[in-house]
């Protein structure tokens, strides 16, 4: 058997189990609740799907350059609040407001590229640090307080619908589209792989792989800002402490759609939409049975204890092969 067919088999059964393992999970939340698997509900999971499901989608990205972004709730936070105050404060108007609150997030990502590829920091070290020193920057700017957003025109991204469709569901969709296309039929998707792979061969193959982890960290940087924008339009607020604790989220999306946290170069889109799509179900359905919100952050953690555990022995058993 080829290489190439080979990886694409592993990738079709992976699919295939995280598929299996969303329908299990679909089928016994509905025989758990009688609200569960409803119209209603199903666009209420898929609208709060789309906002860690983007910033999955960044964090793989960085993930699958053997690099790790930790500061991903505090950009969605910053963000949201950088084009709230756009809004409210200065009056800049939706759109301006909105590429601020993006180029916010770019500019973070760009700052732990820095410090990852020019300080030469560990990615975890790098992006805790500036999981702190963001977070602490919103803080300051807003003093602590919410920034209410009641402009209809920019709440709509966040609560509109397309039909039945939630707009949130849409940019989502969108979105995982461009990073299919960027991953499976671009030069760049083949850096990457190629960089997580193996850095040194992708070196001396004339890949510049310090700038492809570099783009890791601003795409990731951005798709928080998205993702943090969204989340002020859908709540009508900024709020320096939104999106807490939303790495474990994000990398359990990543790690679930199976991105490897033991291996570089490691892992589908395809994947990661369907991770995301299990954390939202998995969320919903606890939430609908009264599970309070310490337990669901219990087996979240577990899932991903299990999920990484997983990863490994996979990963021994190829290279005792």
């Amino acid at each position: 058997m080829k290489i190439s067919e080979f990886i694409k088999k592993r990738i079709f059964t992976e699919l295939f189990t995280i598929i299996f393992v969303l329908i299990l999970i679909v089928v016994i939340f509905s025989i758990l609740s009688d609200t569960f698997f409803t119209v209603n509900n199903l666009f209420t999971i898929l609208r709060n799907i789309a906002t860690f499901g983007i910033m999955g989608l960044g964090e793989a990205l960085v993930i699958l350059t053997c690099g790790i972004d930790l500061s991903v709730g505090s950009i969605y936070a910053f963000s949201g609040v950088i084009t709230a105050l756009s809004l409210t404060r200065y009056g800049l108007g939706v759109v301006p407001s909105i590429l601020l609150g993006i180029a916010a997030g770019a500019l973070i990502g760009v700052l732990n590229g820095t410090l990852v590829i020019k300080a030469r920091l560990v990615p975890f070290v790098a992006t805790f640090g500036m999981l702190s020193l963001i977070r602490g920057i919103g803080f300051a700017i807003t003093g602590g307080y919410t920034i209410p957003i009641t402009i209809k025109s920019f709440n709509i991204i966040g609560m509109g619908y397309l039909g039945r469709i939630p707009i949130p569901v849409i940019i989502f969709f969108v979105i995982s589209i461009i990073f299919y296309i960027l991953l499976n039929r671009m030069s760049f998707g083949r850096a990457v792989y190629a960089t997580g792979g193996s850095s040194m061969a992708a070196f001396f193959s004339g890949i510049k792989t310090n700038k492809i982890k570099f783009l890791a960290y601003v795409i990731s940087g951005i798709m928080c800002a998205i993702a943090g924008i969204i989340g002020a339009a859908k709540t009508g607020v900024g709020y320096s402490t939104s999106g807490a604790g939303y790495e474990l989220d994000v990398i359990t999306v990543a790690v679930l759609g199976g991105v490897s946290l033991q291996v570089g170069g490691k892992g589908n889109i395809i994947g990661v939409v369907i991770g995301a799509t299990i954390i939202g179900v998995i969320r919903n359905g606890l939430l609908l049975l009264n599970v309070s919100a310490y337990y669901q952050t219990i087996l979240i953690g577990s899932v991903v204890i299990a999920v990484v555990s997983l990863d490994a022995l996979r990963s021994r058993r190829r290279f005792a092969l």
